[in-house]
């Protein structure tokens, strides 16, 4: 896979997560990137820090937090404007579902987690992979096996991360090599419980969900295309 983010910058403009759990959830999410995600995936490990001032640049995503969505319902998303990507992660949804800062699948620092990680597997929110029945599958690298976390632990403090897909999930005919980070899913394109794909045949995209996703997120994620952006 071609590295093309170099540099994540992840910033807080939310007034319902402290500067402080954003940056330990930053430091979770720098330290996922660069020993579980950059090995699995091939990639350089790119820069990946919390700041106040970033600097937009080609090869660089910021993705800020947010209380409040600008798109009705999401949890996060990002996309691209002049080679910087930009991601957005609304911790208002979260928290307002039962969420936290740091702990658990619904949490501000998984979420985090999965826009990091789908900013780096596809940034231009444009890849799509074959499986063996006809149809074109999203290169979503966490919705697979969303709601499946684990934790990294910062300074003493237990940080959730999002579990994540390897390039061997998007190859049909791809056998014997680790799927997912967690090592739970047994056969490419297969789904978690919690898990959610973008799927397209013949120019259709509709969502496909695992069967045990709340209708909550369902609900969520029906309110948006693949279009621009990705949401989370």
């Amino acid at each position: 896979m071609a590295q093309t983010v170099t540099k994540v910058f992840v910033v807080n403009a939310s007034t319902r997560v402290t500067d402080h759990d954003v940056d330990l959830a930053t430091q979770a999410v720098a330290h996922q990137v660069r020993d579980h995600f950059a090995p699995l995936w091939g990639i350089k490990v790119p820069v990946v820090a919390f700041t106040k001032q970033p600097v937009p640049a080609p090869g660089t995503a910021i993705i800020t937090v947010y209380d409040t969505p600008d798109v009705d319902g999401a949890l996060g998303y990002h996309t691209e404007d002049k080679g910087v990507i930009y991601g957005k992660v609304f911790a208002g949804v979260i928290l307002d579902n039962g969420g936290t800062a740091l702990t658990g699948a619904v949490s501000v620092s998984a979420c985090l987690s999965h826009e990091v990680l789908e900013t780096l597997g596809d940034p231009r929110v444009q890849l799509w992979a074959s499986n063996d029945h006809g149809a074109q599958v999203a290169y979503e690298v966490c919705d697979p096996v969303q709601g499946d976390t684990y934790d990294i632990v910062i300074h003493g403090t237990a940080v959730a991360v999002s579990d994540f897909v390897t390039p061997a999930w998007f190859d049909a005919q791809e056998t014997g090599e680790q799927l997912n980070y967690l090592s739970t899913v047994t056969k490419p394109f297969a789904l978690r419980k919690n898990g959610y794909v973008v799927r397209m045949v013949e120019g259709s995209v509709t969502n496909v969900f695992g069967e045990s996703m709340p209708g909550w997120q369902k609900d969520l994620k029906r309110k948006h295309g693949r279009i621009s952006r990705r949401a989370a």
